[in-house]
């Protein structure tokens, strides 16, 4: 049975709604890459989580509530975004897999590029995140470091140390390098 929100803490949450909704519906526009369904969800969700969590809230003052409210909406974001890399990567959405002239040659990169995903799905979810951002959307750093809220510094790292890792499990199969702007692309080596 769903927990039921008192009268005066669906008060304190409406006002905190109507003070911080449209600020965090605008950051969960650009963590969510122009996606409005999304959106909204996230800015719903950011307010029941609230409502749930009132008893950490309530002694806070204005500012912290707001950073609570944002730390919220940013967390849930990269939740959606984890599960949603879970059930809509397969093998038919592979940026890095290239086909070979021969059965199989495409047979063993389809199954390095499985190999991939299933490693960026046991990575830590940041590194995971952005390394799903780079490897299978294309994004460069500034736009994984907008979309996530981190720093372009640590969006690095956490590109490298993914590199690194699928390198290591792929060996020689990918080259996973960076372009120009620090945006991760994968080539085939052959």
């Amino acid at each position: 049975m769903p927990r039921r929100i008192p009268e005066y803490v669906r008060q304190q949450i409406t006002q905190l709604y109507v003070e911080h909704a449209e600020d965090l519906a605008a950051n969960a526009m650009k963590l969510m890459n122009g996606d409005a369904q999304a959106r909204d969800d996230l800015v719903q969700e950011t307010f029941e989580g609230a409502a749930l969590k009132w008893d950490a809230l309530q002694d806070l003052g204005p500012v912290d509530r707001r950073k609570y409210l944002f730390g919220i909406l940013r967390n849930k974001a990269r939740t959606k975004l984890r599960r949603d890399a879970r059930t809509t990567v397969g093998l038919e959405s592979v940026p890095i897999m290239r086909a070979g002239r021969e059965t199989d040659t495409t047979v063993l990169n389809a199954l390095h590029a499985q190999q991939c995903w299933e490693v960026m799905a046991q990575m830590p979810p940041p590194r995971g995140e952005v390394a799903r951002l780079s490897f299978e959307l294309g994004l460069s750093t500034a736009a994984i470091a907008a979309r996530l809220g981190i720093a372009q510094s640590t969006v690095r790292g956490h590109r490298k140390r993914a590199r690194d890792e699928l390198n290591a499990i792929v060996g020689d199969q990918f080259n996973l390098v960076d372009d120009s702007d620090g945006q991760a692309t994968a080539q085939e080596v052959s």
